[in-house]
């Protein structure tokens, strides 16, 4: 039984419109202003991939200014969780950003001519102010 309102409490923006990609490609630049939590949530289905050759990873650029000229790919302690397509068939990943960046892209990476149906949203949570909606 659901007691609690998460709908009100959060932010859902799209990070990469759901499309078939045969190369990298950034995705959306998501101000994170007014927020504590993001998460960003990649769906998507390899149609090319074979373990080892063709893959798809998934980063997360971040930075100070809202056209990310200072973007810097999140690693290490900033992001939570890693997104790598290396088998076909569907997956969906979760990466947690936790740096200190305001504005944020999700970026599919492709290796190898690999090919992906794929779609992101970002989440953005525990707002400042609530409900958001």
């Amino acid at each position: 039984m659901a007691s609690r309102d998460l709908k009100n409490n959060i932010d859902v923006q799209v990070g990469l419109d759901l499309d078939t990609y045969t190369a990298s490609v950034s995705g959306e630049i998501i101000d994170t202003a007014g927020y504590e939590s993001v998460t960003v949530v990649v769906c998507g289905s390899g149609t090319t991939i074979t373990s080892g050759t063709h893959y798809f990873t998934t980063t997360i650029e971040a930075g100070d200014d809202s056209a990310l000229s200072d973007a810097v790919v999140a690693s290490g302690s900033d992001v939570l969780g890693s997104a790598v397509w290396n088998a076909t068939g569907n997956q969906t990943y979760y990466l947690g950003y936790v740096g200190d960046k305001r504005y944020v892209r999700p970026v599919l990476n492709e290796t190898g001519n690999a090919e992906i149906v794929a779609n992101c949203v970002v989440i953005l949570g525990h707002p400042h102010k609530a409900p958001v909606a």
